[in-house]
């Protein structure tokens, strides 16, 4: 009959070699992703065939966001399983366990990274694309960046009108200036 501490050693092995294994997965995924995103940044969009392209690589963007973010969940339930068989233990088991949850911390920051480059990166393209078409302010953009960049553009019109407000006050008053002292 196996002891308690060689079963717990067992689990623990057979957890951290599959957090290695979600870890250089999440690694090549990252990779490509990111390629993605930087090849959606330097593509030009317009109508014809480069439409259907951008379509393509939406749908592509959006389930390789959903393979990383799998495995992402994955790896936080494997290192959860890894920290409920050290049990507060005060050995390298922690120190490996902390390393784990580090790496799982930097994927996950490198992951929403990227997410946050394509959905800008998509969002100019939607306001270059609309440009021509429909005014700034028309462009429905579904992203929460987008939402920023139709409030500053709501904001800069704003700006602008005050600015000609004001400049056309001064005007009115350095006229009336002119009246009272001519």
């Amino acid at each position: 009959m196996a002891s308690p501490a060689l079963g717990n050693t067992r689990i623990w092995e057979d957890l951290r070699k599959e957090a290695r294994k979600l870890e250089g997965e999440l690694d090549v995924k990252l990779a490509s992703y990111g390629k993605l995103c930087s090849g959606f940044e330097a593509g030009g969009k317009g109508p014809g065939p480069a439409a259907a392209a951008d379509q393509v690589c939406r749908q592509l963007a959006k389930q390789k966001a959903a393979e990383i973010e799998a495995l992402l969940q994955r790896l936080s339930d494997v290192n959860h399983d890894m920290s409920s068989v050290i049990a507060g233990a005060a050995d390298s088991r922690s120190h490996t366990l902390a390393r784990h949850r580090d790496i799982l911390q930097d994927l996950t920051q490198e992951f929403r990274r990227l997410d946050y480059q394509l959905g800008a990166a998509r969002d100019r393209a939607e306001l270059l694309a609309g440009g021509a078409e429909l005014p700034l302010l028309s462009v429905q953009v579904a992203s929460s960046s987008g939402a920023l960049l139709r409030e500053r553009a709501t904001l800069n019109s704003s700006t602008n009108y005050v600015r000609i407000q004001g400049s056309g006050a001064a005007v009115g008053a350095v006229l009336r200036r002119g009246q009272t002292r001519g």
